[in-house]
Formats: C-alpha cells, sequence, structure tokens
C-alpha cells in the first residue's frame, strides 16, 4: 500500500465507520456492521465480561453502556449503563470497542498497523489530553496512529465535501463554509475559507471553531420525557412500575430508535419494549420531533452565531470588540455561501429546515446517498488530499518554557498546551483584544506553575508537536531550536492572538515576538520539523546582545 492510500476510522459517539482510499477514485465505506455499514459504539456487561457492537444491543439495557467516546469528551474515568446499575473503568470499555473495530478491520485484510496509513477523527473542541487519550486506546487496540493522523471531525467532513466538488470541477474562490456538524454525542462549528482550484490540493483555512457538548443524546432525553408524558396520559406513571430506572433505560432505547426512524418516516410506533410493565405502543410524529429539536437548535445558533464573531477576529487581526459588537446578525450571516450539513443527526429534516431560515443566503448541501451526512467525517478521513494544505484553529503544538534546575536537572513549564481554547466566548464581550494570555487567562494552563520559575538564570521558550517532536523555528532560511527568555523578578508572561501573533515577556521587562502565517498541521514523527514565521522581531538565541558573561 502506498502513501497515497489511507484508512479513515470515525469512532463516533453511536456508531463506527472505516473508509478507504486508493491512488484513483473517491473513498468508499467498507461495511463493518452485521447489518448495516456501520458498528455501533456500544458495549454490554454479561457477567464478568463486556460484549460490544451489535451483541450489546440484545442485552438488557441495564447491562448496556452506549456512547463510551462521551467518557473522553466528560473526562469520565468511569463508564455507566443508562439506569446506573452498572459501572465499569472507562477506558477499559473504549478499548474493547476498539479492539473489536481493529478485529473488523483486520478481517477486511486493512493495513490498520502500516504507518502513516490510519487517521483518527475527533471532536474540534477536544484538547490535547483528550486527543491524547484518544490516541493511547486506539494504539493499544492495534492502531498505528499519532498526533499527525487526528484529524478535527468537521476538516475531515469539509475535505470530503469539497473533493466531492473538485471532482464535479467545481472550484471555490476564498468562499466561506460553514460546517454543521451534530453527531450522538457533540456538535462541532467550523468556519472555514476555501480555495480550490484544477490541479492543486485544496486549501483550507480555519477561521473559527467551536462546540457543545450535546448532540443526539440530548434529544434522546427529550424525546424519552415526551414519550413518558403520553404513557402519563394513558395513566402510566414510571415510578409505579417495577423498576423505575430500568423502564426509563427501556424508554431511553425505544426514543433512540424512534429518531432514527423519522428520519426518513413522518411517524412511528413505538415498542419500549419493557415486559414487567405491560407498556402500549406510542405514537410519535416527525412534527413532535421537530418541536423536540427546537430549543437545541436555538442553542446551536447562539453557538454560530458566537462562532462566526470570532471568524472575524481571526482575519481583522484581532478586531476591536466594540465594532464586533456592532457587526449585524444578517452581516455575520451574509457572508456565509454554504453550509455543509455532516453527522448523523443532521439527517432530520428539522436540521435543514433550521438552518435555511436563519441563513437564507447560504446553500445548504449533503454528501449524496441515503447515510451521505453520516459518513462525510470518514471519508474525509480517507481523503488522499494532503492534509498539509489545511490549518488549525488552534496551534497542534505545545509552546514550553525549559530551565535548568538545581543539580543540572532540565525542568519544563508548558506555557501553552497543543489545542487549548484561546479565550472563552464571553471574553470578546468585554475586552478590547481577545487572546491566550498565560499565567492569567482564562484559558491558560497550569497557571501556578509561574510560581515554580527561578527568580535569576535564563531558559529557553521551545515548542514541540503533540509526539514530542522537537519543532525550529524558521528564521531567514535558519532553524533556530528556539527563543532565549530571561528570569527576574517581573515574571515571566506569555500571549498567543487569533491571527497568529507570539509574544514572550520575559523576567527583566524585554519582549520578543514573532508571528506564525498559518497555524499548520505538523506531521510530527517523520522528519525534523520547523514552523516557519513571519517578521520576527527576535534575534536567535546565540546572538542576543545582552547575553554577556
Amino acid at each position: 500500500m502506498t502513501r497515497e492510500q489511507f484508512l479513515g476510522i470515525d469512532f463516533g459517539t453511536s456508531t463506527t465507520l472505516i473508509a478507504e482510499s486508493l491512488p484513483a477514485g473517491r473513498p468508499t465505506v467498507v461495511p463493518i456492521g452485521h447489518a448495516e455499514s456501520w458498528m455501533p459504539s456500544a458495549a454490554a456487561v454479561s457477567g464478568d465480561a463486556l460484549v460490544v457492537g451489535e451483541d450489546a444491543l440484545t442485552h438488557n439495557p441495564a447491562a448496556l453502556i452506549t456512547s463510551v467516546k462521551r467518557c473522553i469528551t466528560g473526562r469520565a474515568v468511569v463508564a455507566r449503563s443508562a439506569d446506573g446499575s452498572v459501572e465499569r473503568d472507562a477506558d477499559e470499555v473504549i478499548g474493547a470497542v476498539l479492539r473489536e473495530i481493529a478485529n473488523r478491520a483486520r478481517a477486511d485484510r486493512l493495513p490498520i498497523s502500516d504507518k502513516g496509513v490510519t487517521r483518527l477523527g475527533c471532536p474540534a473542541m477536544w484538547d490535547a489530553d483528550q486527543r491524547e487519550r484518544l490516541l493511547g486506546l486506539a494504539e493499544t487496540a492495534g492502531f498505528n496512529v499519532g498526533p499527525s493522523t487526528l484529524i478535527d471531525e468537521p476538516i475531515a467532513a469539509g475535505l470530503n465535501w469539497i473533493g466531492h466538488r473538485t471532482e464535479q470541477r467545481e472550484y471555490f474562490d476564498e468562499e466561506r463554509v460553514l460546517v454543521f456538524d451534530m453527531g450522538g454525542g457533540t456538535l462541532d462549528v467550523a468556519v472555514l475559507d476555501v480555495t480550490t482550484g484544477p490541479l492543486r490540493d485544496p486549501e483550507i483555512y480555519v477561521l473559527a471553531s467551536d462546540g457543545l457538548n450535546e448532540a443526539g443524546n440530548v434529544l434522546d432525553e427529550t424525546i424519552a420525557a415526551d414519550l413518558e408524558i403520553a404513557l402519563r396520559d394513558q395513566g402510566i406513571e414510571l415510578v409505579a412500575l417495577p423498576d423505575a430506572d430500568l423502564a426509563r433505560a427501556y424508554l431511553m432505547r425505544a426514543a433512540a430508535e424512534a429518531k432514527v426512524d423519522l428520519s426518513t418516516n413522518q411517524e412511528t410506533q413505538v415498542h419500549v419494549g419493557y415486559q414487567a410493565g405491560n407498556l402500549p405502543s406510542l405514537h410519535y410524529t416527525r412534527e413532535q420531533l421537530e418541536d423536540a429539536m427546537r430549543p437545541q437548535l436555538e442553542r446551536a445558533w447562539s453557538l454560530i452565531l458566537s462562532t462566526l464573531r470570532a471568524s472575524y477576529l481571526t482575519r481583522n487581526e484581532g478586531a476591536v470588540t466594540s465594532a464586533l459588537r456592532q457587526i449585524s446578525e444578517e452581516s455575520l450571516t451574509s457572508n456565509v455561501h454554504h453550509v455543509l450539513l455532516a453527522g448523523g443527526m443532521s439527517r432530520a429534516s428539522a436540521v435543514e429546515k433550521f438552518l435555511s431560515r436563519k441563513l437564507p443566503t447560504a446553500r445548504i448541501h449533503t454528501l449524496p446517498g441515503r447515510n451521505g451526512a453520516q459518513e462525510a467525517i470518514v471519508a474525509g478521513l480517507a481523503e488522499n488530499t494532503s492534509y498539509d494544505q489545511v490549518n488549525l484553529h488552534r496551534p497542534a503544538f505545545d509552546f514550553v518554557l525549559e530551565f535548568s534546575a538545581g543539580g543540572g536537572e532540565l525542568t519544563r513549564v508548558p506555557l501553552y498546551r497543543a489545542h487549548t481554547k484561546l479565550y472563552e466566548w464571553w471574553q470578546a464581550l468585554s475586552r478590547d483584544r481577545v487572546r491566550y494570555e498565560w499565567p492569567d487567562g482564562a484559558t491558560a494552563v497550569n497557571r501556578d506553575s509561574a510560581r515554580s520559575l527561578p527568580a535569576l538564570g535564563y531558559g529557553r521558550l521551545a515548542v514541540y508537536a503533540m509526539d514530542g517532536t522537537p519543532v525550529d523555528l524558521r528564521h531567514n532560511e535558519t532553524d533556530v531550536p528556539g527563543l532565549k527568555v530571561a528570569f527576574g523578578h517581573d515574571g515571566v508572561r506569555f500571549d498567543l492572538s487569533t491571527e497568529g501573533h507570539v509574544n514572550i515577556t520575559d523576567g527583566r521587562g524585554t519582549s520578543q515576538s514573532f508571528r506564525v502565517t498559518r497555524w499548520p498541521v505538523l506531521t510530527g514523527g517523520f522528519a525534523r520539523l520547523a514552523l516557519p514565521v513571519q517578521a520576527p522581531d527576535w534575534q536567535p538565541m546565540e546572538r542576543r546582545d545582552w547575553d554577556v558573561k
């Protein structure tokens, strides 16, 4: 298999899919399910053992653990069944699901152990710790993956859609695309500027991205609440049943099945299946589903607006908030040319109706096929287009302050952890400029570590890819390993701006700054890396005039 061939693994909250690409042709989904192309991302406890996939869904809901990926999103260490009666170590459950995925991939003779072939997707809102947790579990399961092969899901969906358009000889000239990726566990929104052309890789500039820790699971809970009301109208109270928690678990499973059925039908009969209560069949319509989704879509719209406003900060080099607040909702939405619907939940007709009404000048797109929206991410992960042409909305590398402590031992203090949010959305409403600030910023990592910095001496600002590969700073065609930083009584301060400015002020009050033209995708582990900078205001560490003995 050549490096022009890739595998995509979409380990989703509800389902998992695999796609492959060859040097010629579009990515195709490899069926790994027993009856469908996907495998359920679920597990069940059977005695002391874990059963995963379709076999898990045949078990009593009291033993069923669904949405295991949400344990990573929520940083949970324990995975629980719907009624809370079953608890298992979260990494054990996630690992069992990933091992089953790996086994099915090997059965299809897919080279998941080949270096640089397999790509995993993850929510754009995940930080480095969440990403590394998934990577570690996937590597243990048998996948040869690393930070350079972990791709944000909305970016992957965008690449797949852009590949389809390019195949039809339809090109983009810095056109703005809003990716609306609504899956089972999270909602990711990304604003992209896209430029394509014949015989060139697409260039995707991620202006802004954010997410909500809610999606299909929250809708299931709302539908289940509607069904519980319908039962109450027939004189049946769940709390009066022999095991109310178990009855609610059955009701949640029935709600999830109704949601899927209504993606293609106008109405459905809901069979709860809780035999101990002899519950009647219930009628549920698409109109009721749309009513249930409305509050969630309104919250999604608030996220879209805040992300569109944030996109102005990226291109306008830190626009002042007074100007940002004056941008009307109409102005924000008028610059969106395309809306791409991705993720299984976006198949609900209510999503397209809602966004068409809110974004009347944009064209709404889904990928072709019955499962186009659901398969957009996995197909994008398998695209043989170079990901080096895609920037990230947050730096995908660590900025670290290094210095020798007593005894010559090297101490590392992280100033910025890869994929950390640069700011909270509410900061744009109260500050003239928004940026990541260490140690006092709202999103600063390990801010207490500032107390461990020495009062005298020197250190070095170094950059590392997530896999630990050193990243040089390239200045005038010369690669240098970092910037020399003096310690003093004033303390070290560090900040990143949305448009790419990096500044560090040392303990003597001396500021050094440079500008990264775009946060790049760093392909670590294959060669020594360098981070190109633009118009730096610093001198390489060996040429500092104040560094005298």
